[in-house]
């Protein structure tokens, strides 16, 4: 198309491999209808008045969860699709599965049961009608877990930011999650050194030995 002008074609390493769409009126976001990795230039609607506007999703599962995200105008979005399945357990590592398994933990998938494509956008997951212990985890593509760190809000809601881009699973009880510093499931760091505590207590019982070989050959 020669009346495209270049800097819109060539959009930066970010626009590499994507399609560009045209430009979508700010009330017109429509995840029904808007397609998957295809860049979209956010522009005025109908009230020019109107820079920017939070859409909410239902998730349409159980317990009810939501997924809502702020869009502005100028802003570029591309939408990503959730991928939806129906035993999100298949999806799990072994240790989480091991670790639901060893506290009884009840764990309910609330967003990636149907068709769900979301902005690459932070977004609110809220949850209503849970008790005190209840978390908020998307799964990694090894199976493992991060931790959205949801906390309840003044009326009771569960709720979390995140860039949606996987399964979110809710839990009554906390899960062993990634580690965010290391990436590793279920290992702790020393904050001063950044060393393995497993490391720290091999070098501890290393000096032990050290000292009580000392102390004997004194005696001898």
């Amino acid at each position: 198309d020669d009346t495209k002008d270049l800097t819109t074609v060539f959009g930066g390493v970010f626009n590499y491999g994507r399609a560009l769409d045209e430009t979508v009126s700010i009330d017109n976001i429509n995840t029904a209808t808007l397609k998957a990795d295809i860049i979209y230039k956010i522009g005025k609607g109908a009230k020019p008045t109107t820079t920017e506007k939070t859409y909410v999703e239902d998730t349409n599962l159980t317990p009810k969860a939501t997924v809502s995200y702020t869009v502005k105008v100028g802003q570029s979005l591309y939408f990503h699709k959730i991928e939806t399945v129906t035993d999100y357990t298949a999806k799990l590592s072994k240790a989480v599965k091991e670790d639901i398994w060893a506290k009884g933990a009840t764990v309910t998938m609330v967003v990636g049961g149907t068709q769900v494509y979301t902005p690459n956008a932070m977004a609110t997951i809220a949850v209503d009608g849970q008790k005190a212990g209840a978390a908020l985890y998307m799964v990694n593509a090894d199976g493992s877990l991060t931790n959205l760190n949801a906390k309840f809000d003044d009326n009771g809601v569960l709720k979390a930011t995140a860039n949606v881009t996987s399964i979110i699973l809710l839990s009554d009880k906390a899960l062993v999650a990634a580690n965010t510093t290391t990436g590793t499931t279920g290992t702790t760091t020393n904050p001063g050194t950044g060393a393995n505590d497993v490391v720290g207590v091999a070098a501890a019982l290393a000096v032990v030995a050290l000292v009580s070989g000392a102390a004997i050959s004194l005696k001898k």
